[in-house]
């Protein structure tokens, strides 16, 4: 026998149209398919409904989202950092420095309008509590 042939020549394999090992799983069902043999076997049940946080409990939230991406983020550096390290928390907070500066900027040039202006800079002091929620 050659390193070619198969060492059981005898073996059915799939799509040769030879006869092969079967099992008979016609024995193992019931009258009726298999759809009444599962019946009443597990009971559905809607899953309850996502409490939804409102307030302050919701930005609370969205912050905790928010410093959670960034510690990934920073972990994901190399060498990882973290936002519980204070050389990196100082930076990440003058990163946020800089970025409130840009925005002074692009009110000072017109792009956008006070009042953007306003909610973009609250937005960016929220985000200056990131390092405390990791």
């Amino acid at each position: 026998m050659s390193a070619a042939e198969p060492a059981n020549p005898e073996r059915a394999y799939l799509n040769t149209g030879a006869a092969g090992a079967v099992i008979d799983i016609t024995k193992h069902r019931r009258r009726g398919g298999a759809l009444q043999a599962a019946q009443g076997r597990w009971t559905m049940t809607t899953p309850p409904e996502p409490s939804t946080p409102s307030g302050d409990s919701s930005r609370q939230t969205a912050l905790e989202l928010f410093a959670n991406d960034v510690e990934t983020a920073f972990n994901a550096m190399r060498p990882p950092r973290t936002l519980s390290d204070d050389d990196t928390a100082a930076v990440f907070l003058v990163s946020l420095a800089i970025m409130e500066r840009v925005l002074e900027a692009t009110r000072a040039r017109g792009i956008i309008s006070a009042e953007q202006l306003d909610d973009l800079k609250a937005t960016v002091a929220h985000l200056r509590d990131t390092p405390g929620l990791v």
